[in-house]
């Protein structure tokens, strides 16, 4: 487990670093625009869908750091009502297998989207879209991989009482 640890760790400072990267993009991309646009009259044609491309990047990889955290939205309120720990453990790791099963659906479909329509390209940016496409696939394992990692540690910590 100790080498699956630090290449997980790997994993999660390079989605991290992704992540970073992207918002500083974006944050560069649509000021550099709006600069341009107003000031100049001379907007970056492509600046939009590269933005938004870089926002799809971000929120399916970086779904990752948020499993790490346990940081998901989840409803929580059926695990308040429960008094029992080991009831609660169960319907925590319950919650996480419904959403692993979603995510063993979506890497498949990511794959699909990027062999059918990976061949064409953006409009503005020419971009190939199978880039957009590969982040499903890659955001699916990602999250994965952290759930395998993150759900027994959190499992312990809710029965022995350190985590609600």
């Amino acid at each position: 487990m100790t080498i699956y640890k630090k290449i997980d760790d790997t994993i999660a400072k390079g989605v991290e670093y992704l992540c970073i990267a992207l918002i500083i993009a974006i944050i560069v991309l649509c000021f550099s625009n709006t600069f341009l646009r107003y000031v100049l009259d001379s907007p970056i044609v492509w600046s939009e869908e590269l933005t938004k491309y870089m926002s799809v990047w971000l929120a399916i990889v970086g779904a990752a750091s948020t499993v790490r955290a346990d940081g998901h939205t989840t409803l929580d309120i059926l695990q308040g009502l429960v008094k029992s720990r080991k009831a609660k453990m169960i319907l925590f790791i319950a919650t996480r297998i419904v959403v692993v099963v979603i995510l063993l659906g979506l890497f498949p479909a990511g794959v699909r989207a990027m062999q059918v329509l990976g061949a064409s390209t953006a409009a503005s940016s020419r971009m190939p879209m199978w880039i957009l496409y590969l982040s499903f696939p890659l955001g699916a394992v990602c999250m994965l991989l952290a759930f395998i990692r993150t759900v027994p540690e959190y499992a312990k910590m809710i029965l022995k009482g350190e985590k609600e």
